[in-house]
């Protein structure tokens, strides 16, 4: 390994956590700074907020949420929030930005205890200056507001499995729960324990090397755990959760339970059954090649599904769209997706050489297979490309830039440095700008990937909501997009109503003065 590669001095216990406090606090100025109206409310977190007030007064009255592979785990919490604060557009939010801003500063505290000084500082950059996490993890989405601390919890544990002669009791469970409150918040969580299995078996198959051995029988004793818990949702009917509700939740409690017991228990045996698959797996050179080619199959995959995407998320080009219906044109896409590409090839190349290199520091080889890995199966849960899907994918990729992204600009020419971080800073004035100071802006439909957006439906509604309010409207009609947030106001504000009136109306899209609704 190089020495301009190598990470910084580790910082000690009370560093980290200074540094992940100082983190998590910016990150929740960040994300609380005029939460509730921007973006405006969408339907869907509409529809979570209105589940939520059921279950104010009736438990929990599914496992499901919108559909079968969520659940109402979030809805739940909601629920417990407008018990002590009532119910609002804030409210709604600031639980799952809560969570975020502490899964920053744990991100920071675990990079700066793994790679040093330089490795909080880019944490504490990508998180908070690419507009990415301060626009969509203010979000009320299940995906958005448990999946960052849910992947900082699976990877730190897996870690942690990996540090200790004995694994420890509490890591398993860390480990085993993260999982499995990660795949029943989403089952895209899934993606994440998957790549862990795959990457840490390929890596030990290709380089004859078992340091990974006890997190690899980990990661594929939590696969098999995880393989039950979504085979039992998807065949959780209603009518079976109204009958058996308290067999069901006792279920689903249970299982990460004995699964880390059973990782605890039998560890050494499971490592030892792990090395020697592995073992075998490379004396047969065409499972090494099949591996190897499987793995290339996967990453081409994303490349060709999520390429574009993942840049003009990283870049911000697409966030701004999203959010606040700004287009910043052929210039601004001419600036930004190179700098999202320097940036995406730098980490991805830090990686790709660290996991070629079994010399190299432990934690580095760690990083960069949890991000490889990822991208080499993410498409086999997800092929679309809506921005919430990439949650934890981008945090994945923050942690491995904070092992890489400071040795590449360390070596990298003063202006291609600069140029960088005039991106990094004028993006991030712009995201701060617009959510202190919101501008409406006619929506329009754009293309994430492979996928048609509408910025129509981030649209702030609160102003129409208030108008109706006065009028004494409490039915409402036409677009659900549009419907939904207004219902929610209504359920928060409980105005008083007149009776026959209602609102019908839907999104404008060649309106051209606001509120952009006919």
């Amino acid at each position: 390994m190089n020495n301009t590669d190598a990470s910084g001095a580790p910082l000690s216990a009370v560093q980290s956590l200074a540094a992940g406090a100082a983190t998590a606090l910016l990150a929740w100025g960040a994300l609380s700074l005029n939460l509730s109206h921007v973006p405006g409310l969408h339907s869907d977190e509409a529809w979570s907020g209105l589940f939520a007030m059921r279950m104010q007064h009736n438990s929990l009255l599914s496992l499901h949420a919108m559909n079968w592979y969520t659940s109402s785990i979030y809805e739940w919490l909601l629920a417990r929030v407008f018990d002590v604060f009532g119910a609002g557009v804030f409210q709604l939010r600031a639980a799952g930005a809560a969570l975020n801003a502490l899964a920053a500063g744990g991100m920071a505290a675990f990079a700066g205890a793994l790679f040093g000084l330089e490795a909080v500082l880019a944490v504490a950059g990508l998180l908070l200056l690419l507009p990415f996490f301060p626009l969509e993890s203010r979000l009320a989405w299940e995906a958005c507001a448990f999946q960052n601390a849910l992947t900082l919890a699976f990877i730190a544990a897996l870690w942690a499995v990996r540090r200790g002669q004995r694994l420890g009791l509490g890591s398993a469970l860390a480990l085993c729960f993260a999982a499995a409150l990660g795949t029943l918040n989403h089952v895209i969580f899934l993606a994440l324990p998957l790549a862990a299995a795959f990457g840490l078996f390929l890596w030990q198959t290709a380089n004859d090397d078992a340091r990974f051995s006890k997190p690899l029988f980990a990661s594929i004793a939590v696969l098999a755990q995880l393989a039950v818990l979504v085979l039992c949702k998807k065949g959780l009917s209603q009518e079976l959760w109204v009958a058996h509700r308290t067999a069901a939740l006792l279920f689903f409690a249970l299982l990460p339970l004995a699964s880390a017991f059973a990782i605890w228990l039998w560890q050494d045996s499971g490592s030892r059954l792990c090395v020697n698959l592995s073992q075998k797996s490379a004396g047969h050179k065409h499972v090494k090649k099949a591996l190897l080619y499987l793995a290339g199959a996967g990453l081409a995959a994303t490349l060709w599904f999520h390429g574009t995407a993942f840049l003009g998320l990283l870049s911000g080009f697409n966030v701004l769209k999203r959010i606040f219906s700004l287009d910043l044109g052929l210039a601004g896409a001419c600036v930004l997706f190179p700098f999202a590409a320097v940036l995406c090839g730098a980490v991805l190349e830090g990686a790709w050489k660290a996991c070629k290199d079994s010399q190299d520091e432990t934690a580095r080889i760690f990083a960069g297979l949890m991000l490889l890995s990822y991208c080499a199966v993410f498409t086999a849960l997800r092929n679309t490309n809506s921005l919430r899907y990439y949650v934890a994918f981008f945090f994945l990729f923050v942690f491995a830039a904070s092992a890489f992204l400071p040795a590449f600009l360390r070596r990298s020419a003063s202006p291609l440095r600069l140029f960088m971080a005039a991106c990094a800073v004028a993006v991030s004035l712009i995201t701060y700008i617009e959510t202190a100071l919101p501008q409406p802006r006619p929506p329009f439909h754009y293309t994430q990937g492979w996928h048609d957006e509408n910025s129509a439906h981030m649209i702030d509604t609160s102003a129409l909501a208030a108008a109706l309010s006065r009028k004494g409207v409490c039915v409402f009609e036409g677009d659900p997009f549009l419907v939904r947030p207004l219902e929610f106001y209504y359920a928060a504000r409980k105005w008083p109503c007149r009776p026959g009136l209602r609102f019908s109306g839907e999104y404008c899209q060649n309106c051209q003065e606001p509120p952009y609704i006919k």
